[in-house]
């Protein structure tokens, strides 16, 4: 049984208390004076570690140890609260330090979002990072909703836990401004599910810095000199098109008057005008159409939309594309050329889809992990790793030769064997196109858009392009698999690897904070 934590046992040795220090990023560790060493799961590195346990047993000879969970380790250290789980009150500060430190704690883990999921017997706090979810901590049923209760009483009143209901708020870590966007759903089994999406509303990055291959940023920019018409980045949540709509808002020349209506604003740029809408007014419906409606007079240059989430929404990119205004947007669907299925089935009639002015452009994204360069496997290690039924079948599709594959448990740069994300993509360029796509558009051979663009633009597919990174170790095998399907498909080296060279979002010696929060 592990042993109770208590005021009285915290010491202070200035040889452990400098290796902790020294090595924070990798080890989150608290010493007793008894000689007792509680370990956080998943921030101890094995060497690290065997280094603190050396310091200890010079100090108390024998040294024993026991696992702690992050948030016990930050209430113990900064002597918070009395006792671990203590039932958070509201009685103001030091439920508002908890809020703080979660926040904070998951930036510094590099978290895009955090999830609180109330369930019937426990609230489990858990971060996803690189697109990876883990869980952190778990705490009481009533807990949990009292860190919802403050989180929204911080910003609109008094929380309902039995209707959806959303808030965005800032938050100051380490001198820089976050935003925090919280969603909260009701489930089945009386308790809730609140996702916060973390994002740093000055994080922009350049489009050749995403991932996309050199011809693919070419037919980007040629898109973006569209004289009109809807630019549309499409792929699943979590794939980073908020973070390629920003990219290019930010190439946008300040001699362009570009507006942004979105909901909520989550980058904030100098040349941009922004107008925020709150999908959950009661009127929300009308302000859209009364904001469209001084739109049309304000005469802006490019027109941003956050998404095009309903048939309002759709609408409005229509009527502002075919003006001759070029509309930036993002669309959940899987592929480029489900788009048009997409827009047909929110209200866009099948006429104005296969009009040339438009759509300029359609790019369709995911985001998959990059294996740490220090501790990922080869395809030889990774057999002892990973089932065999899904090594077996890399060997058969794949040249094994080169494949990198991360390694779980990671090492002491990376957070699980990650070091970022990056793009896999596909990109039409309808604009270069002089018209027979829009007539297969017109007679809905939307199955035929692939091969079309490939044959006449050299347009590769996103499982193309996700199989080049992989063949050339740049991404994990299995991530891909799962995120983009099957990479057993036909690429032909001469044509399809010509200036495909890609950037990764980071190398692995600088701070992988930028790659973890690309988002949406």
């Amino acid at each position: 049984m592990t042993p109770p934590l208590r005021k009285e046992d915290m010491t202070t040795v200035p040889a452990i208390t400098g290796l902790l220090e020294a090595n924070r990023q990798s080890l989150k560790a608290l010493v007793t004076n008894t000689g007792h060493i509680y370990l956080v799961e998943n921030a101890c590195h094995p060497r690290a570690l065997r280094e603190l346990v050396k310091e200890a047993g010079d100090v108390f000879g024998e040294v024993t140890q026991s696992p702690i969970t992050p948030m016990e380790f930050d209430k113990w250290e900064h002597q918070r609260i009395d006792e671990p789980h203590n039932p958070v009150t509201e009685k103001g500060a030091e439920s508002n330090n908890t809020i703080d430190y979660i926040f904070s704690n998951a930036i510094e883990h590099w978290a895009s979002d955090v999830y609180f999921l109330i369930k019937r017997d426990e609230t489990r706090l858990e971060y996803k990072s690189y697109g990876v979810k883990f869980q952190v901590d778990t705490f009481s049923r009533d807990r949990g909703w009292a860190l919802a209760n403050i989180l929204w009483s911080s910003v609109s009143g008094q929380y309902d836990k039995s209707l959806p209901c959303d808030i965005s708020l800032n938050h100051l870590h380490d001198g820089r401004l976050y935003r925090i966007r919280a969603n909260s759903v009701p489930t089945s089994e009386g308790g809730n599910t609140i996702a916060c999406r973390i994002r740093d509303p000055k994080q922009v990055l350049s489009l050749a810095s995403l991932g996309y291959s050199d011809q693919q940023v070419r037919h980007i920019r040629d898109i973006c000199m569209a004289p009109g018409g809807l630019i549309l980045f499409t792929g699943p949540t979590n794939s980073g098109k908020s973070t390629s709509v920003t990219s290019m808002m930010a190439d946008t020349p300040r001699s362009e008057h570009m507006i942004e209506v979105a909901d909520p604003v989550e980058v904030e740029l100098d040349h941009c005008t922004h107008m925020e809408i709150d999908r959950y007014h009661h009127d929300h419906e009308e302000i859209f159409s009364r904001t469209l409606a001084s739109l049309v007079r304000q005469n802006p240059d490019v027109l941003v939309l956050g998404e095009i989430r309903d048939g309002q929404t759709a609408e409005a990119a229509v009527n502002m594309a075919i003006q001759g205004k070029r509309v930036l947007s993002t669309l959940h669907s899987t592929t480029a050329a489900s788009v048009f299925t997409r827009l047909s089935g929110l209200g866009v009639p099948d006429h104005v889809l296969a009009l040339p002015e438009f759509m300029a452009g359609v790019v369709s994204q995911s985001l998959v992990p990059v294996p740490c360069a220090d501790c990922a496997l080869d395809y030889k290690a990774a057999l002892a790793v990973y089932p065999e039924w899904q090594m077996s079948h890399l060997a058969v599709t794949l040249e094994t030769r080169d494949l990198r594959f991360v390694q779980p448990d990671g090492c002491e740069r990376c957070l699980n064997g990650i070091t970022g994300q990056t793009l896999v993509a596909e990109v039409f360029p309808l604009i270069q196109d002089p018209g027979p796509v829009f007539e297969m558009i017109n007679e809905k051979k939307f199955y035929a858009l692939p091969g079309y663009m490939a044959e006449h633009h050299g347009v590769i597919s996103k499982r193309q392009h996700a199989r080049i990174k992989v063949e050339e170790g740049r991404i994990d095998p299995i991530s891909t698999l799962r995120i983009v399907g099957s990479l057993d498909i036909a690429v032909d080296p001469p044509s399809a690897k010509d200036g495909l060279r890609s950037l990764n979002l980071k190398e692995p010696e600088n701070a992988p904070g930028t790659a973890g929060r690309i988002s949406r």
